[in-house]
């Protein structure tokens, strides 16, 4: 690749190709017969049917979350589509393209010369993965990526200067609010932009009004949730445990394929994340280095969020792959990070790393899309089977661990033709 020259054809190919097996793979693992906690989002809606009341549909909470616009858009479906799933699919994708887009531009802003398409392509070729085309193309994921949009959004705004005006702030803070509402790991945004405005030397004036404005709102967002089940054990059983669980979540999605060490990715990968999240982006520092910090405390949080949700103590669990999308903003940080300091040293090795990453991510592309075809295929079979008759421990994992309460509502679609477009 002829980086000296400045020549951006290369790397327009590589997300090019990216982009294009992306979108391949979004149409091609595609479910659209609702299983899981779609079935108990029909039976909401059903109810909202009955009694009209949008308040209640759109804003109550299905376990921990408030998803308004997952369920906004299944209204959508129904009234307009006879549920064809598409319309929440092409919401998905479109949130990731954004996101891609987003963190692409800061990538470029923070290369150097002559590497500035590169990082731009590595920062949305890392967006729009294998893996993340599962929360795209599978219809309950899609609230992860409504979420993390949002969550760019407000990292963005608030780090767009070093004293951003109140106007910036208040919608940064808005932006925060909308990611939560896709997914509760957007809670993780308002202790990360707390700390991001004190590092950035915000006064006690402005940190007052960042923690009350948060306190409120994460106050009214739980008002009304359930506890989850369990005790917390703060024991130092539970305490490894938890550290193990945010090992694998920071390790995603590369935590999933390593077999019984699902955390040595995350133990790889945490030493620079915190030097990204704690180490950079102070008062003096660029606004691509304070960019990078911000979106790499946000990741950190999402995982220790997850991990610290353990109620239980025993051999953690592999996070969910569909969690690996919160894992992007600090991919793309380190990016931003490494990548200039690297050119400044040895700008040879750089312009090499830099292609090799590229290569490397197309390989994993490739390797990745075939594990997420036999996903979806796994997942299909396993609904087909159910409808079929089959009740096995596998069906009650993937379409829904009350296989009447499942059967009863399969039942009501298929009388009213709705999501009757896969057998």
């Amino acid at each position: 690749m002829d980086w000296r020259r400045k020549r951006p054809w290369p790397a327009l190919a590589a997300v090019a190709i990216q982009t294009a097996a992306f979108l391949a793979l979004v149409v091609a693992t595609a479910v659209t017969t609702p299983y899981s906690d779609m079935l108990d989002w029909v039976a909401r809606h059903e109810v909202f049917e009955a009694d009209g009341d949008w308040t209640a549909y759109l804003f109550t909470p299905h376990i921990n979350h408030r998803l308004p616009y997952s369920f906004g858009m299944l209204d959508l479906d129904i009234r307009l589509f006879q549920g064809a799933g598409w319309p929440l699919i092409v919401a998905a994708t479109l949130c990731l393209l954004a996101t891609a887009a987003l963190l692409a531009r800061q990538a470029f802003a923070a290369a150097p010369r002559g590497l500035r398409a590169g990082a731009a392509a590595a920062a949305a070729m890392l967006t729009l993965t294998s893996a993340n085309a599962l929360d795209a193309s599978q219809p309950i994921n899609g609230l992860y990526t409504h979420a993390l949009l949002f969550a760019v959004a407000a990292l963005l705004l608030v780090e767009a200067e070093r004293r951003p005006g109140w106007t910036r702030s208040i919608l940064a803070f808005l932006a925060a609010c909308a990611a939560t509402f896709g997914n509760a790991a957007g809670l993780a945004l308002f202790p990360a932009l707390l700390f991001r405005r004190w590092r950035c030397g915000a006064g006690w004036r402005e940190l007052a009004a960042w923690a009350s404005a948060s306190i409120v709102f994460i106050a009214a967002f739980a008002w009304g949730q359930s506890s989850p089940p369990g005790t917390l054990q703060a024991t130092g059983a539970w305490l490894l445990a938890a550290g193990l669980e945010f090992l694998a979540c920071l390790g995603l999605p590369w935590s999933t394929v390593i077999g019984p060490a699902p955390w040595l990715p995350g133990l790889i990968i945490v030493p620079p994340a915190l030097w990204a999240a704690l180490g950079c982006g102070g008062r003096e520092a660029s606004r691509s280095d304070r960019v990078a910090a911000a979106l790499a405390l946000f990741s950190l949080g999402v995982a220790a969020m997850h991990a610290l949700s353990r109620t239980t103590v025993g051999a953690p669990l592999l996070p969910p792959l569909r969690y690996a999308v919160f894992m992007v903003p600090l991919h793309v940080a380190l990016l931003m990070l490494a990548l200039p300091r690297l050119a400044r040293v040895q700008p040879r090795l750089a312009r090499w790393a830099l292609a090799s990453a590229l290569l490397a991510l197309l390989a994993q592309q490739a390797a990745a899309g075939v594990v997420a075809l036999s996903t979806a295929d796994q997942i299909r079979s396993r609904i087909a089977a159910f409808k079929s008759g089959e009740v096995s421990p596998m069906t009650r994992l993937t379409v829904h661990p009350d296989p009447d309460r499942a059967r009863a509502i399969y039942a009501r679609l298929r009388r009213r033709g709705l999501y009757q477009g896969e057998p």
